[in-house]
Parts: C-alpha cells; sequence; structure tokens
C-alpha cells in the first residue's frame, strides 16, 4: 500500500477514498503532506 507513515488518521482516510472511488484527490492531498 501506498500510504505513508506521516499521519495516523490517514488510514481511515485512504479507507474513505477508497470506498467512494476517490483515490485521487486522496493521492494529491497524500503527496501535499508528506512531501
Amino acid at each position: 500500500m501506498l500510504v505513508g507513515s506521516c499521519n495516523i488518521s490517514e488510514i481511515s482516510l485512504f479507507t474513505k477514498a477508497w470506498n467512494t472511488g476517490n483515490l485521487e484527490s486522496w493521492l494529491r492531498i497524500h503527496e501535499a503532506l508528506c512531501s
């Protein structure tokens, strides 16, 4: 999985994004937070 250890709450956000098919916007947020 692509989930980093930047933020534990990311896991639930990732699950929510996965379930709603909204993975692209999650990835953008993830990259912004983790870069």
